[in-house]
C-alpha cells in the first residue's frame, strides 16, 4: 500500500535539487525505494535505472514531509507549525540526477528484499 505521495522534484539540476514526498498515512520509510529512469527514443519510460535511494528505518506520521536531497549531507528533521515533521534526507551523490526533461521519479513500496554478493 502506498502511504507516500510524490509531490515534486524541486530545484532540479542545481545543488539544492530534491524530491519532495508527502506522508498519506503512518508508515516506515524503510518499506520504500526511490530511483530515477530516463526515456527511450520513442518517449516511453526506459528500463535504464541509474540511481537508487534506500530509505532509512524511520517511522513517519500522516501529514509529514520528506525531502530527499541528491547531495551529501547529514539527515535531520524539523517540526512544522502544523505540528508535523519534515525529514531532510541526503542521497550522498556528487552529481545532479534530475534533468530538466527526460527523467522519471519512481517510488516503490515493498515488503522486504534479499541479496547475494557476487564472488
Amino acid at each position: 500500500m502506498m502511504n507516500l505521495e510524490i509531490r515534486n522534484v524541486a530545484d532540479n539540476a542545481t545543488d539544492e535539487e530534491r524530491v519532495v514526498l508527502y506522508v498519506l498515512a503512518d508508515c516506515n520509510l524503510n518499506d520504500y525505494l526511490l530511483f530515477d529512469s530516463t526515456y527511450d527514443e520513442e518517449g516511453e519510460i526506459s528500463n535504464k535505472h541509474r540511481h537508487l535511494f534506500v530509505f532509512p528505518d524511520q517511522q513517519v506520521k500522516k501529514g509529514d514531509y520528506i525531502r530527499i536531497y541528491t547531495k551529501e549531507g547529514n539527515n535531520h528533521t524539523h517540526k512544522n507549525n502544523s505540528n508535523t515533521t519534515t525529514y531532510n534526507l541526503y542521497w550522498g551523490l556528487n552529481c545532479h540526477i534530475w534533468n530538466n526533461d527526460g527523467d522519471t521519479v519512481h517510488l516503490i513500496h515493498y515488503d522486504g528484499y534479499i541479496y547475494k554478493n557476487v564472488k
